[in-house]
């Protein structure tokens, strides 16, 4: 135009090209501040989708959950506080990040019904979250060929494009604490490859995927180095290492990062475990007044054998002589019920 010498509408036109970028400078302006910032929220969710740790778990600080599993595991577990304790000094390191590039591994030794697999399921709740708990039974893997629930089957036989296998659910949960329970009912082949793991931080699954363990717990239990010590009262099970050589090798046991001991429960731990269960058993039951007599609590604990099976009967113990009392009672519409016996209960 201002070659043809249309001077007046050349102007006309730059009066237009300025007012549409100053338009489009706001339309950008305003674009960029409607932007959504990225929170420490935003990048705790992405994580928990990809490593299935529940956000809460994430936002919070190293020292609050490790205080919370703490806390958790005293007020439901009695007479381990020892056990506890190495629990959570191991627990600090691996929070705070200083431990080596591979699986962290811990061996629960004890006899049976005294906590182990009850400290372990609470540990990883609180640790990782439910659905970051992978629980084996080991009895479960007493024979060589059960090896391909672990890593899938061998390519020509039935699986082999099965997906649904116990190394792949891991591979899914990177972040994940795995608990072997009874690890000594294990092939030893199933023992090996676990020395493999606890080395090596991996392992190969059938198809020659490799598994990482490097962010992962093991925990196992085993009762086969318990033995009593016969100094006073003093009701501890010490680690008979004699025991576990006999039941591992050598280089398996010292690749285990931490064997923790556990007691043997007392009258008085069995006492405490079962005025909790009678604590929950009157909110259960919260319409009727019930009181238990110290009788009867002496009653419950020589039938649930502590000696032998731990805390293992309680249960069962506590809902034949208590519960089903209960329940008749209310069945015969008396709701103040007051149990001087396992063998008599009366109502008032």
């Amino acid at each position: 135009m201002i070659i043809e010498n249309m001077i007046e509408k050349a102007y006309e036109c730059r009066k237009k090209e300025k007012s549409l970028m100053m338009k489009l400078n706001n339309i950008n302006l305003n674009t960029k501040k409607l932007l959504p910032t990225v929170s420490v929220s935003d990048v705790a969710t992405v994580i928990s989708k990809k490593t299935k740790i529940p956000i809460y778990e994430i936002m919070q600080d190293n020292q609050t959950i490790i205080r919370k599993i703490e806390k958790k595991l005293k007020n439901n577990v009695i007479g381990q506080d020892d056990a506890i304790n190495e629990l959570i000094r191991i627990t600090k390191f691996i929070k705070l990040g200083y431990k080596d590039d591979r699986c962290y591994s811990l061996l629960f030794s004890g006899t049976s019904g005294v906590g182990k697999t009850l400290i372990a399921k609470i540990f990883a709740e609180e640790l990782v979250g439910n659905k970051n708990f992978i629980r084996l039974d080991m009895s479960e893997f007493s024979d060589s060929m059960s090896i391909s629930k672990l890593i899938g089957s061998s390519a020509g036989y039935i699986g082999y494009d099965d997906d649904k296998y116990i190394f792949n659910e891991i591979s899914k949960k990177p972040c994940s604490v795995i608990l072997l329970d009874e690890i000594d009912k294990a092939h030893y082949k199933i023992i090996d490859l676990f020395y493999q793991i606890l080395d090596n931080g991996e392992v190969k699954d059938a198809k020659g995927n490799i598994i990482k363990f490097n962010n992962t717990i093991i925990i196992m239990t085993t009762n086969v180095s318990c033995t009593s010590s016969s100094l006073g009262f003093n009701n501890i099970k010490k680690i008979d290492s004699s025991k576990l050589t006999d039941t591992f090798e050598v280089p398996f046991i010292n690749r285990i990062d931490s064997i923790i001991s556990f007691n043997n429960l007392t009258e008085n731990n069995m006492k405490l475990i079962i005025k909790n269960k009678i604590t929950k058993l009157k909110e259960k039951y919260k319409k009727c007044k019930i009181t238990i007599s110290p009788k009867t609590i002496l009653e419950l604990i020589d039938l649930s054998e502590y000696k032998i099976y731990g805390a293992r009967k309680i249960d069962k113990v506590i809902s034949k002589y208590l519960e089903n009392n209960i329940i008749d009672n209310i069945l015969n519409n008396q709701l103040i019920i007051n149990i001087k016996s396992v063998n008599n209960h009366q109502t008032c």
